[in-house]
């Protein structure tokens, strides 16, 4: 989905467990929320600083899950603020790769 940068791109909030697991139920109610209110796209892991203390793994399931709620609708992007290059260019390549839940934009 090609993104356009218009309209918005509300940065959408983590939800954990008390057990500090993904809240998948209340992610996904906040994603129908955010997307009944009409918004343009979806950046996860915008806030707060969780990009960079999620794990790869928690981050391919928030965009897999978020993905399958958006059905197309709107664009959905993935922060990845890591603090060392290598990082980056690891995570920049695996959003990209058609075997992972690829994000629309990074």
């Amino acid at each position: 989905m090609t993104v356009t940068w218009q309209g918005v791109y509300p940065a959408v909030t983590t939800k954990f467990t008390p057990n500090d697991k993904l809240d998948l139920p209340t992610f996904g109610l906040n994603l129908d929320a955010q997307l009944a209110a009409g918004v343009s796209g979806l950046v996860l892991g915008g806030t707060l600083g969780e990009a960079s203390t999620l794990t790869d793994a928690e981050k391919d399931t928030l965009v897999s899950f978020a993905l399958e709620k958006a059905a197309g609708r709107v664009p959905v992007i993935i922060n990845i603020p890591q603090c060392r290059c290598c990082c980056s260019a690891r995570r920049t390549t695996r959003g990209r790769r058609p075997d992972d839940a690829p994000a629309d934009a990074l």
